[in-house]
């Protein structure tokens, strides 16, 4: 029987290595979203982005994006 180290799995060392891309520019755009400075600190206070919630970060990014509901409909 063969065990398997699922560590090392697919790993060659022998093998090629991979060329090294240093041309990965990331274009982010600016929000359409604009938030007043008491907005944004209500929102850094009440989310914490590096917070593992256990979701892939998926209640933390609905949790921001109720809140920024809220604020724009607190405007209307």
């Amino acid at each position: 029987m063969h065990l398997v180290n699922f560590r090392e799995y697919g790993v060659d060392d022998d093998g090629p290595t991979p060329d090294v891309q240093t041309n990965n520019n990331v274009i982010v755009p600016r929000s359409l979203i604009d938030l007043s400075p008491n907005e944004f600190d209500f929102l850094r206070d009440q989310v914490d982005p590096l917070l593992e919630d256990g979701n892939y970060g998926i209640y933390s990014y609905k949790e921001t994006v109720n809140i920024i509901q809220n604020f724009e409909s607190d405007t209307n």
